[in-house]
């Protein structure tokens, strides 16, 4: 099994790979694009360092919490079993402590008077509720064919839940609902604003997928295959690397 580049390193990668076409929408942002992609290699090379240091210290720290021999004393073999240690010596039953009992003239304390439950947050499950609500609602548009209503529901759903846990869900159906829309350019900006806002959701992938194929689209085969490359890199053996792989045969 492949080992999975670490989410910090992921996060700048895509970031690194998605800022440079929100940066400019011309042509003329290959550089700025080159630049970003420049220092993400800088940075996997720092971590591959920072990867090998921590092998160092793990070994050093095993070593360390090994018992120290005893001077003259011959190490045991590798293999050797540990000698079996004496048995602990039977603890001596001891007779319970009398209880103390209170005198006949001390108060009885009155009983504590039953704490009331606190109230359930009713508001709080409600808000989740009508977000779930408002969610599926939108969703079911895109499923169902009504592009235009779907993209306006997941518009107004992001504006009033900007921070909410299906908000990175949301964005990208909207880049999915203007792909299929084949309204390219609106798209691809969807797919640069979910990978520079959620870059740690799991539909990272198909974003970046479908961003190349909008590039793709628009004509600019170099940006397409930029993105599609890097797709493979971050996530191999994922099914959206193995389509980026087949795309790329075919920009080549």
């Amino acid at each position: 099994m492949k080992r999975r580049p670490a989410p910090r390193l992921l996060a700048l990668g895509l970031a690194a790979a998605l800022a440079g076409p929100a940066a400019a929408q011309s042509r003329n942002d290959s550089p700025l694009l080159l630049e970003l992609l420049d220092r993400v290699e800088q940075l996997e090379q720092e971590t591959r360092q920072l990867r090998g240091d921590i092998e160092v210290l793990r070994y050093q720290l095993e070593q360390s919490q090994q018992p120290p021999q005893r001077p003259g004393a011959t190490p045991a073999p590798a293999g050797t079993p540990p000698a079996a240690k004496p048995p602990a010596a039977a603890p001596v039953p001891t007779a319970p402590a009398p209880a103390a009992v209170p005198p006949a003239s001390a108060p009885v304390p009155p009983a504590a008077a039953p704490t009331a439950p606190a109230a359930p947050a009713a508001p709080a499950a409600g808000a989740a509720a009508g977000q779930q609500e408002s969610y599926d609602a939108a969703v079911k548009l895109l499923r169902d064919g009504r592009y235009e209503q779907a993209a306006t529901a997941l518009q107004d759903f992001l504006h009033r839940f900007p921070g909410g846990p299906l908000a990175g869900n949301a964005q990208y159906w909207l880049g999915e609902n203007y792909y299929v829309m084949r309204d390219f350019a609106r798209s691809r900006d969807a797919f640069i604003q979910f990978g520079a806002s959620y870059p740690n959701n799991e539909r990272v992938p198909e974003a970046l997928l479908k961003l190349g194929y909008c590039y793709d689209e628009l004509g600019d085969a170099a940006k397409a295959r930029e993105v599609l490359r890097r797709l493979t890199q971050a996530y191999p053996g994922t099914n959206a690397a193995a389509q980026a792989e087949r795309r790329l045969q075919q920009l080549r």
